[in-house]
């Protein structure tokens, strides 16, 4: 009795302490949320890099990759970096999901144990350059989910218009950066936001958020931003400092509207379903 009382105060005072004292006390699942979202953000920069300046790699990893082209080496590259990221989270995600209360084995390890986990993000990343070109296709033609676009270099006429970057677009860059980071880690920690019916309590040992729900929301977020980098498109590279640009952007955008429109209609008149029904059987209990 002592030790569930000793555990709830402790998490208590993590959970309510300053920024640097979670970061003082690494094993902890506030903590763990900024480390894994500062780890997606490293990701993207290194995609980033590898997109915009990875023409200027050395000839031995170009033959180490298979890739005959430099604009091979910018698309693929992205790709390469991406599935290395999608594959960490994809690891934590099976290695975490079911995961119900504090103090067991996966909550230490979604919460601690991150020299083990820095150094699998690490392989997980040199590995994915040394896997064939192949699979980097296969890979990217699942992220996109065959929004593909034709081969004719008439589809990027935006990013070709100009080889000149001015400040506009590179403080349009990192904002659209920022904003895809801040989005996946604020859908990330809100496990419960497609259930209808929300727990009334919460005990004091259960985790704070869906460890099996954060860590797939970054996965599938790893294969998102390779597709904004590429402008979802496989072939051909996009100009530098731009982001989710090309008209097969433009169709993939118009696509998601209408499907987060009429999921979310869905959602309201299942909701107001089950309104109803909870309403009437009120009534009929009164009665």
């Amino acid at each position: 009795m002592e030790s569930g009382a000793n555990n709830s105060s402790r998490h208590a005072v993590l959970k309510d302490s300053s920024w640097f004292s979670q970061f003082r006390n690494g094993c902890n699942p506030w903590m763990a949320r900024y480390a894994y979202g500062l780890m997606f953000l490293a990701s993207y920069m290194i995609a980033w890099a590898v997109r915009d300046y990875g023409r200027g790699a050395s000839k031995q990893i170009e033959k180490l990759k298979g890739c005959a082209s430099g604009d091979c080496w910018g698309a693929d590259g992205t790709l390469r970096v991406s599935m290395g990221c999608f594959a960490f989270y994809i690891v934590m995600f099976l290695s975490t999901i079911g995961t119900k209360k504090l103090n067991k084995c996966q909550d230490s390890w979604h919460s601690g144990w991150w020299s083990v986990k820095i150094a699998l993000f690490i392989v997980l990343m040199i590995i994915t350059f040394l896997v064939p070109s192949a699979f980097v296709k296969i890979y990217g033609e699942v992220a996109h989910f065959g929004a593909g676009e034709p081969g004719g270099q008439s589809c990027n006429k935006k990013a070709e218009a100009s080889s000149k970057t001015d400040w506009l677009t590179i403080i349009s860059f990192v904002v659209a950066v920022l904003a895809m980071v801040i989005a996946t880690f604020s859908t990330g920690i809100d496990s419960q936001c497609f259930q209808f019916r929300k727990e009334n309590t919460q005990a004091e040992d259960d985790i704070p958020y869906g460890y099996g729900f954060f860590h797939f929301v970054f996965a599938t977020g790893a294969m998102y931003f390779s597709m904004l980098l590429i402008g979802w498109n496989t072939h051909h590279t996009i100009k530098r400092w731009t982001i989710d640009v090309g008209w097969t952007s433009v169709w993939v955008r118009i696509v998601n509207e209408w499907l987060a429109v009429c999921v979310y209609n869905g959602s309201n008149v299942r909701l107001r379903r089950h309104r109803k029904i909870h309403k009437t059987g009120e009534e009929i209990d009164d009665f």
